[in-house]
This record gives C-alpha cells, structure tokens and sequence, in this order.
C-alpha cells in the first residue's frame, strides 16, 4: 500500500474538521431546527428524534475535534465517512420516496434535499476515509504551511461554490416550474 503525502493529508484534514465544526455549530445554533428536519426525514421513531437532534451536533463537534488530535484521527476518521454514508443514506431513501421538499439539515439556511448530497457524501466520506491511508515521512516546512493554506483556502472557496451553484440551480429548476404551472 502506498503513503499520502503529509501536505495532502494536512490539508483533507484541515478540510475535514472544518466541514465538522461548520456542520456542528450551525446544528447547535437552532436545535429546535433540527428537531423538526430529523423528524421530517420520517427515519426514526418520534420518541428518538430529540435525542438524535442533541446527538448528531456532539457527534460531529467530536469528529472535528477527532480530527484534529493525532491519536483518535483513524477513529474520528471512520466516524466521519459513517456519518457522511448515514446523510447520504438518508437524503437517498427519502429522494426514493419521492420527498425532495425537505430541508437537508446540512447548513445555516434549509435547503431541500437533491441527488447532488448524495454524491457529494460520498464523496466526502471516501475523502475521509483517505486519512486512514498511512502519512508519508517526508518532513513539512514552512513554505508546505503557505501551501497547505492556499490549497485549505481553495478547497473551501471551491467547496463554497459547488453549495451555492447547486442551490442557484434548484432556485432556478423551481422558478422554471412555477412559471410553467
């Protein structure tokens, strides 16, 4: 098996704990919020959904934290990619039921649910699943710490832009739907 170099690793890493700390905090700042897109997701039984509503914000605040502590990185690794294949499973089996109105639950502002959280899932926890790769022994310097800066800062922007494109295109999809109707 080969190694991932530092620098990449470094930087999924830096990726990947922000995505959770984001994630996170914007559960915590309306609970209430996510009580109500849990149960919209109509996957657990009533008497769960507040429980999961205060679990799924620690989980996440921990995964970040996870992340960032070497020794627990493998474990808040595996963590991250099941609880990305748990989103993706959820927004999936609700698409399947043709429930595409709901709020994702993955952000400050709702946005309803799209095939697109699904891929981007995925894709997410396979990224996280990269970091159970071992880290090469090349050492970092200080120009690595300007690149993985840059590369973090592109990786967020880039990330930024796909959310936001794929939220114009489904204001757009429904605007072309209301004129239509």
């Amino acid at each position: 098996m080969g190694t991932l170099d530092p620098l990449l690793h470094a930087v999924l890493v830096a990726a990947l704990a922000a995505l959770w700390l984001h994630a996170g905090i914007a559960k915590l700042r309306d609970l209430a919020r996510l009580e109500g897109v849990i149960a919209d997701y109509r996957l657990l039984p009533e008497a769960l959904v507040r429980p999961a509503s205060l679990a799924l914000p620690a989980a996440e605040l921990a995964v970040a934290a996870g992340l960032v502590a070497w020794p627990e990185r493998g474990a808040a690794a595996i963590a991250s990619a099941a609880l990305l294949a748990l989103y993706a499973v959820a927004v999936a089996v609700n698409l399947r039921r043709g429930r595409r109105a709901i709020d994702c639950g993955c952000g400050d502002a709702p946005r309803p649910i799209h095939r697109w959280l699904v891929g981007r899932n995925a894709v997410l926890a396979v990224l996280s699943l990269a970091l159970l790769v071992p880290v090469g022994a090349r050492a970092l310097g200080w120009l690595d710490a300007v690149n993985a800066a840059m590369a973090l800062a592109a990786v967020v922007g880039l990330y930024a832009t796909l959310e936001q494109w794929q939220h114009n295109r489904q204001a757009m999809q429904a605007a072309t739907r209301m004129e239509e109707g």
